[in-house]
């Protein structure tokens, strides 16, 4: 299985995904997070250097496409860019997985309508779109490593969304399966 992290910051996302059978490639723009993530991940034989953009991955397409916790200046600037490249570089019969917090006390206008807009775009290219809301016992362990939510204040009750789309030679039957970790 090959899979790709989008944004995977300083990697720990990726050191939490516990599967050395799978190649592994994480994409960061930021260099000075891309340098940790390299440095983090140096031990894992399944995990290739990290390249700064989706357009150094041109012409390889991933099983499972990982965007944990975006930015939602980048969602809501970029979401047709970003939706434009998901759509080139997930397999057929692939699935992409958006997870973003949706805080209570902050405003959050922005990552909700990033992820809206997102999903339109998916949609739009007649993708199938899956999303729900769930608690922090019900994120993936690889989610639950992210340095994102180390950083959050322990008492704030963070609820997340989990946005998933469908490759098109995904049967139907399978779009209710949970096959993340």
């Amino acid at each position: 299985m090959s899979i790709l992290f989008i944004g995977c910051g300083r990697g720990e996302e990726i050191a939490a995904y516990d599967d050395d059978t799978s190649e592994i490639l994480g994409l960061e723009p930021s260099k000075e997070c891309r340098l940790d993530a390299q440095r983090r991940l140096s031990g894992r034989r399944n995990v290739p250097l990290l390249p700064d953009s989706v357009f150094d991955c041109t012409g390889r397409r991933f099983d499972r496409i990982y965007a944990v916790f975006p930015s939602p200046r980048m969602l809501l600037l970029r979401e047709d860019a970003f939706a434009t490249a998901v759509l080139h570089l997930l397999s057929d019969d692939g699935c992409f997985t958006l997870y973003s917090e949706i805080w209570p006390e902050r405003g959050n206008a922005a990552m909700c309508l990033g992820c809206e807009r997102l999903k339109q775009c998916f949609r739009q290219a007649g993708m199938r779109v899956q999303e729900r809301i769930m608690n922090y016992p019900e994120l993936p362990g690889f989610v639950r490593g992210s340095g994102f939510l180390s950083r959050a204040q322990p008492d704030t009750p963070l609820t997340f969304r989990e946005v998933r789309v469908y490759g098109s030679d995904v049967p139907a039957y399978a779009l209710t399966a949970d096959d993340h970790r």
